[in-house]
């Protein structure tokens, strides 16, 4: 039950506040509980339990980032471990690739479909009523780019972005000879391919 301005610095005063009514209670407030407290400042009981009884110092510590650390897997940290002494050349060698889709028509987003008028008389009728498209079609594309060159493989109609598709269309017929071909990486045989999912990333 967060307020509608929360921010670290209202987060801050909602936690002096927590410190300020505890202790108005204890000069004798008597009326004064931790539900009384989280209604007035718009928190949980639990924001409140959790800073009423400490000193006014720990409400100026930033705690935005607390929280689980990220684990990372052992690819991840074998490939970090690895790249720690890289030169800025060594990450020229790096070829990122990525898959994304692009939409004939606008895919339905509500958030998008906000008008904003005075009145209801202010808005056109051709804004009035959203038009969704039955089958829309969608465009997907892979990219792939080096310190030399962009590469993009338009997915073949009706295909899938299926490991199988993967494998046999876009890494052995665009990728691999894409990263073949000296024209369009640095070094053919120190290029390092990252693909999306690739436990790195």
């Amino acid at each position: 039950m967060a307020g509608t301005y929360d921010s670290e610095q209202q987060r801050m005063i909602d936690r002096i506040k927590c410190i300020v009514f505890h202790e108005a209670r204890d000069a004798g407030a008597t009326f004064i509980n931790r539900q009384w407290i989280a209604d007035k400042i718009h928190r949980t009981t639990r924001f409140v339990s959790e800073w009423w009884e400490k000193s006014y110092d720990q409400c100026f510590a930033d705690y935005s980032n607390a929280g689980p650390k990220l684990k990372l897997s052992q690819a991840a940290q074998d490939i970090i471990r690895e790249a720690s002494d890289w030169t800025e050349e060594d990450f020229l060698n790096l070829a990122p690739s990525d898959e994304f889709y692009v939409w004939t028509v606008r895919r339905p987003n509500y958030q998008n479909d906000r008008v904003w008028a005075k009145s209801i008389e202010d808005i056109e009728d051709d804004e009035r009523y959203r038009e969704i498209v039955k089958n829309q079609a969608c465009i997907g594309i892979f990219i792939i780019l080096t310190a030399k060159k962009l590469h993009w493989v338009i997915k073949d109609k009706g295909e899938s972005w299926t490991g199988q598709y993967f494998r046999d269309t876009i890494l052995m017929q665009h990728v691999f000879p894409f990263l073949k071909d000296e024209e369009n990486v640095i070094d053919p045989y120190n290029v390092i391919f990252v693909h999306d999912k690739a436990p790195c990333m």
